[in-house]
């Protein structure tokens, strides 16, 4: 028997536990390409679109879809508008759902078609133009649905609520040319005592991020004319900008 052999079996069996003690580098570890990714989904960050509560502002500006119901009066083409700004809470317990609240501040307008007077006191003289603004004050509830992968960022994500408007004021501006080289002549009435006081309607949202497609309808009613059958346009779209990154 070879007598060098035992100190050679000593020897590659030294050899093999340290090879087996020593830790493998990174690259000779088995890893699952599936599982080898960034947690961005499974990991809610402090702050940020993302975290557990958000603040931001935001703005939008839209139009209304349908036409005056009733008869009795009509809106020029493209003629109801709306501009909003306000800021939204959003409190998110879990990655694919949240509740939120907002305040905002609405402006709507509304151009009469001409046939006549519409809400000018009766006896004046047929006006050149005709249009009712509305300056709302309003708070919002709503639930969120959040889907897809996403980092910080708001993501994409569908909302559902309610919203409830107090109308701070509602002015007619009436317009005219009274006479031949006098120029235009405008006037604002104010304190109007045909017009709600209130506001409220359903909203929904669909969100890309920062940007938005908004849009609500009125389930309430704006005007109260004792003489007039016509209601304003109840549905509006807008597109809304969030302010946050």
């Amino acid at each position: 028997m070879n007598k060098h052999k035992p100190k050679r079996l000593i020897l590659l069996a030294a050899l093999a536990f340290a090879a087996l003690a020593l830790p493998r580098p990174a690259c000779a570890q088995d890893t699952d390409p599936l599982l080898d990714r960034q947690p961005y989904d499974y990991t809610q960050p402090h702050e940020g679109p993302n975290s557990l509560q958000h603040w931001h502002l935001f703005l939008n500006g839209g139009f209304f879809l349908d036409g005056m119901e009733g008869q009795d009066v009509e809106l020029r083409s493209l003629g109801a508008g709306l501009f909003t700004f306000g800021i939204r809470y959003k409190l998110q317990p879990v990655r694919w759902f949240a509740l939120g609240l907002g305040l905002n501040y609405r402006a709507s307008v509304f151009e009469l078609k001409r046939e006549g007077n519409y809400f000018t006191p009766a006896g004046l003289p047929p006006t050149r133009s005709e249009s009712m603004n509305f300056h709302n004050g309003g708070a919002e509830a709503f639930l969120r649905l959040t889907f897809g992968r996403r980092g910080n960022v708001m993501g994409k994500f569908l909302d559902l609520g309610g919203y409830l408007d107090g109308v701070l004021e509602a002015h007619l501006y009436v317009a005219d040319d009274p006479l031949p080289g006098v120029g235009r002549v405008s006037v604002r009435e104010s304190r109007l005592d045909y017009t709600s006081g209130s506001e409220h309607g359903l909203r929904a949202r669909l969100g890309f991020n920062r940007y938005v497609l908004s849009a609500s309808y009125r389930l309430s009613d704006l005007l109260q004319h004792p003489e007039l059958d016509a209601e304003f346009p109840r549905l509006s779209l807008a597109l809304e900008v969030g302010l946050h990154r």
